[in-house]
């Protein structure tokens, strides 16, 4: 899939700047064009809209697009690869266990950076993912991004009071103890979203377990004193 034209789409908004800013920001050895959120959005959706006109459209033929800017080692072309990701959740979630196996195997190992992880992590893997109980197989791999998925992967589900709190209990008290700043940041901004709707037992959660750490017991509890 020749992706020039949307490369070319993106470099005309190119900003040297911002590109500095976003690789000290984003700590990344990667380039980067240096577009905003919404000219990379606006770039990547018009694009896709292209494609969705010229070729008859689904999940297979997203991946490859997502294959293509994936592979570059370019912050903003694996922005836009995500970018695809969500733009078209309607064909993923069609061709739910192949997109998520792709994930798995394609995007998941290479996952660099919370900007890119937490997109993918709540507006792509929440509706792939079968059933709430696949998170617990990420809660030991190596890369703490991937574990930090299985803490970030129920949020639509934990905003709408949906969410199984008995995996994502599990998940927590998994992680407990890991000693990286990202996983006890979305420990605690996980605690802390279940608190806007049901306070009491992330109070009570929290009051059971000594051994959390002060800095996510902290962020779990920000809206309740």
């Amino acid at each position: 899939m020749d992706i020039q034209p949307l490369i070319e789409a993106m470099e005309s908004g190119q900003d040297f700047e911002r590109a500095a800013q976003i690789k000290r920001y984003m700590k990344t050895e990667m380039d980067t064009i240096g577009l905003t959120v919404g000219e990379l959005r606006s770039a990547t959706r018009d694009f896709v809209k292209t494609m969705r006109q010229q070729h008859n459209w689904n999940a297979q033929l997203s991946r490859q697009l997502v294959s293509e800017l994936w592979s570059q080692f370019n912050w903003t072309m694996r922005q836009s690869a995500i970018e695809v990701l969500v733009y078209d959740i309607a064909y993923h979630k069609k061709d739910a266990a192949a997109s998520l196996k792709y994930c798995e195997e394609v995007i998941l190992p290479r996952l660099d950076g919370w900007a890119l992880t937490d997109v993918l992590a709540t507006k792509v893997l929440p509706f792939l993912v079968p059933n709430p109980q696949h998170l617990l197989t990420w809660l030991d791999n190596d890369s703490f991004w991937i574990r930090r998925c299985s803490l970030l992967a129920q949020f639509p589900q934990i905003r709408k009071m949906q969410a199984d709190l008995d995996v994502h209990q599990q998940c927590v008290d998994h992680l407990i103890d890991d000693k990286e700043w990202f996983i006890q940041k979305a420990i605690g901004w996980s605690l802390r979203t279940i608190a806007y709707k049901q306070p009491e037992w992330v109070l009570s959660f929290v009051e059971d377990r000594p051994n959390m750490s002060t800095f996510a017991k902290k962020e779990a509890l920000r809206r309740l004193q």
